[in-house]
């Protein structure tokens, strides 16, 4: 009931064009994978998300249809169960994306993809600057469907705005250069719980909802801001039973 009272409070926040994707790593924040991802898709989820293949498999396993992203890194020898758990990986490196290109070709599939840009987080992405070439590279490759093109905002649970609204200005030049070379996947997302929550302009099409999922605010900034009201999903409860 809670991630059902949690998802629906966004989908009032966001409107209707705005799907949701749950983030369910981790086996779910610790709640249950498998769990929270029937619960999420229930109540209007229409993406999954996890860090790596085994967690997709683990979701595919147990009876789960969504869409399924890895927002981790996705070997090209793991193409076959790619295809076989129907996951959809995320690709930053050309390397990589051609010799997944190469092993679907062999096999006579297609495959979804999502490309990650790194506006700021430092983790994993292509760069600003390289990432419209690289885009078109890859949505140009046989075998690839460009699904979407995303971004993580890394400070959108702090007071000061400054570096998300930078982040956001990269990515944005990106979607606009894209857009003006005729590239157009269906999804960009750039917003996690914090940033659906506070800043309307990293919503795009679709949001990705981690902590906010299970019912806890990013930081105590945004739960003192009220954009939303969260119900936590896990509580622990015990008795006494000797004194």
């Amino acid at each position: 009931d809670c991630i059902t009272h949690n998802i629906q409070q966004f989908k009032r926040l966001l409107g209707p064009q705005v799907k949701i994707a749950a983030v369910v790593k981790a086996d779910g924040y610790g709640h249950g994978a498998v769990e929270v991802s029937r619960a999420a898709v229930a109540a209007g989820a229409s993406h999954l998300a996890v860090a790596f293949l085994e967690e997709g498999v683990e979701l595919r396993q147990a009876g789960i249809n969504a869409p399924v992203l890895l927002l981790g890194y996705t070997d090209p020898a793991q193409v076959p169960a790619l295809c076989r758990y129907r996951l959809i990986p995320s690709v930053f490196n050309l390397e990589v994306a051609r010799e997944m290109s190469s092993e679907l070709v062999k096999r006579g599939s297609e495959l979804p993809v999502h490309i990650k840009v790194d506006t700021g987080m430092g983790r994993l992405g292509v760069r600003p600057q390289e990432a419209t070439e690289f885009i078109a590279e890859v949505s140009r490759l046989p075998g690839l469907k460009l699904e979407g093109v995303y971004t993580h905002l890394a400070a959108a649970d702090e007071e000061s705005g400054e570096y998300t609204e930078n982040q956001l200005q990269r990515f944005n030049q990106v979607v606009e250069s894209c857009r003006n070379r005729g590239i157009n996947p269906p999804l960009y997302h750039a917003a996690n719980s914090a940033a659906a929550s506070a800043y309307p302009g990293s919503r795009f099409n679709l949001v990705r909802l981690g902590i906010s999922l299970y019912g806890y605010y990013p930081s105590l900034v945004l739960r003192g801001k009220n954009y939303i009201s969260l119900k936590p999903a896990l509580s622990f409860k015990s008795r006494v039973v000797y004194l």
